[in-house]
């Protein structure tokens, strides 16, 4: 039998606590701009589009999650979304930690 010490709680008092968290509510503040960017001729598996990007900015704080999020839209008249680029950065306590980019296509029509 091997035996070690540690300064961590056990498990079972964790899960409690974190569950605890995830059922609270929490209020804050969201802010945004959308900025339009231009016009583009964008081509995706579904075909060409002439599109205008638009970028969009979002920041703010909602209970302990700080979210600071930039995302570019590439619109085309009659179709809407044809192409998107995405960047996440979530901060909540120690626990979370989000950072993420994401880009989509239209793939058909």
């Amino acid at each position: 039998m091997i035996g070690f010490m540690s300064n961590n709680p056990p498990v079972c008092d964790i899960i409690p606590k974190a569950r605890e968290a995830l059922e609270k509510r929490y209020s804050g503040t969201l802010g945004g701009t959308y900025t339009y960017a231009g016009t583009f001729q964008v081509t995706v598996p579904a075909g060409s589009y002439q599109a205008i990007m638009v970028r969009e900015d979002l920041s703010g704080k909602i209970g302990p999650a700080d979210s600071q999020d930039t995302a570019y839209y590439f619109l085309a008249p009659g179709v809407g979304v044809v192409a998107m680029i995405s960047q996440e950065d979530v901060e909540a306590f120690w626990i979370i930690h989000i950072d993420t980019r994401t880009g989509k296509i239209l793939a058909s029509q």
